[in-house]
């Protein structure tokens, strides 16, 4: 199930892999922010397809390592982390029209939310 996750200042659309159909998530597939601060964009690409375009963090496994022990060392300091963005995109295909311009609505909305502000 895709959801789209808020709390006070952001929000996020998450998904997940099921076990079954309907049941529990068990893998975390999709979990990005939204918003036009956060570079993302939200588009119907056509009848049932919505386009996700947005940036994620590229951490390495070394780099995340090195994150983790530089903030024990130096946990009264203040440590300037030099963090790379990678352009990514996502589509979603729907199983109908009502549903693709239902969604893309949403996502636009949520967008224009945190953009202008009002989260």
């Amino acid at each position: 199930p895709l959801r789209i996750l808020t709390d006070d200042c952001h929000v996020r659309i998450v998904q997940r892999r099921e076990n079954t159909p309907g049941g529990q998530g068990t893998k975390l597939i999709l979990n990005i922010r939204l918003g036009e601060k956060y570079g993302s964009l939200v588009e119907k690409k056509g009848d049932k397809f919505i386009r996700l375009a947005a940036f994620e963090p590229a951490v390495e496994m070394e780099d995340e390592e090195k994150i983790e022990s530089e903030t024990d060392e130096a946990s009264n300091q203040t440590n300037t982390i030099d963090i790379k963005f990678v352009p990514v995109q996502y589509l979603f295909k729907v199983k109908t029209v009502a549903e693709a311009d239902s969604m893309l609505k949403t996502l636009q909305q949520y967008c224009k939310k945190v953009g202008d502000g009002q989260m």
